[in-house]
């Protein structure tokens, strides 16, 4: 008999008041030499917004979304998010709104 692979599972959705509390529990969990720095920042268009977050060497890229008082993060990873992946998760309307912002920002 061959085993079948456990499905994926969707991450949790973390939602916070801030955008910045979103990403409290990620940084809680990190246990590098910069455990007590990090920072969050980025661009908000509507209801969306496209951050960078760091903490010590590492760090990534995030598309949260306000939903009911609350920021949500809808998609986060290390590294760099190009324009095709900001405008699949936040939509074709912003999204490419939201990667203008970000790169007229440096």
């Amino acid at each position: 008999m061959i085993p079948t692979p456990a499905p994926m599972m969707d991450p949790p959705v973390v939602c916070a008041p801030t955008i910045a509390a979103t990403y409290v529990s990620q940084f809680a969990h990190y246990n590098g030499p910069h455990a007590s720095s990090h920072t969050v920042g980025g661009v908000v268009d509507g209801p969306w917004a496209y951050v960078g977050w760091g903490i010590g060497e590492e760090g990534g890229q995030g598309v949260l979304h306000y939903v009911d008082h609350r920021w949500c993060r809808v998609f986060s990873g290390g590294g760099a998010m190009d324009e095709v992946l900001v405008t699949s998760v936040a939509g074709p309307y912003y999204g490419p709104r939201l990667w203008r912002k970000m790169h007229m920002k440096r």
